[in-house]
């Protein structure tokens, strides 16, 4: 039925997993995908990261790079660590710089930029149903999205043929 999912995995590495009581580690979600991926054609995976948690190395960074890289999640997006009073990992030294943890959200989302071009390219001359949320007040331009597109958070799909709100078109 569904052919989206948000998984928010936050990180990759077993250790800053287990320092932010993530109850899971790499070999299970790695699993997870792979099943969900073998069992769902054409699913579309999307998920959130965070970069710049207490602790973690340049290395523990690479790793999650690679991780999105043989990933190709259909949709990423990352978050810098925010070192706020009410959550738990406050305890915890806010050691990497502030510019480190907006470099790496900027390196992780640039990968993402270009696998999702990648993805766009090879959608070219394929058609598929879209659903229409929304027409501009001079009726020139529709807003759409795919099965694959959560409102208010995905892009959209544009367009031009007069549509009607709500309804589906392929």
């Amino acid at each position: 039925i569904c052919k989206y999912l948000d998984i928010p995995l936050q990180h990759i590495d077993g250790e800053l997993l287990s320092t932010m009581r993530r109850y899971v580690n790499e070999r299970e979600i790695r699993e997870l995908m792979a099943k969900l991926r073998k069992g769902i054609p054409n699913l579309s995976l999307r998920t959130t990261l965070i970069v710049g948690f207490p602790g973690e190395t340049e290395a523990q960074f690479n790793k999650l790079k690679e991780f999105v890289q043989e990933s190709e999640f259909d949709r990423l997006g990352v978050f810098t660590y925010s070192h706020e009073e009410e959550t738990r990992a406050y305890r915890y030294k806010d050691d990497v710089p502030d510019d480190v943890k907006r470099e790496r959200q900027h390196l992780i989302m640039q990968l993402q930029a270009d696998l999702a071009e990648e993805r766009n390219l090879s959608l070219i001359g394929t058609t598929m149903q879209v659903l229409v949320d929304e027409v501009d007040e001079h009726q020139s331009i529709a807003y759409a999205r795919s099965q694959w597109d959560a409102p208010e958070i995905d892009g959209n799909i544009f367009l031009t043929d007069p549509v009607t709100v709500g309804e589906f078109y392929t």
